[in-house]
């Protein structure tokens, strides 16, 4: 098997628009989650959200699988069409 010839820098996927989308959203969410988690250290968190049932978990699961997606986007390497 012949070795592959280096992809240029302007072609390669992490440095792609989309994947750039994608790693904004990612620190978009991440400062997101840190004013979350600031809120909930020092108990700040809105009180209509005790009004819903189990709100922790569902939070905790919604968080959790934000940021598994947004991860998995953000590090993907697509190759360019």
């Amino acid at each position: 098997m012949s070795p592959q010839p280096p992809v240029p820098a302007n072609q390669r996927p992490s440095q792609s628009p989309q994947n750039l989308r994608w790693r904004w959203m990612g620190l978009l969410y991440l400062l997101i989650f840190l004013i979350i988690l600031a809120l909930a250290y020092t108990k700040n968190l809105p009180a209509y959200l005790a009004t819903i049932p189990y709100y922790d978990k569902t939070g905790h699961i919604l968080l959790y699988c934000i940021a598994t997606y947004l991860g998995q986007r953000m590090t993907t390497l697509r190759p360019q069409h």
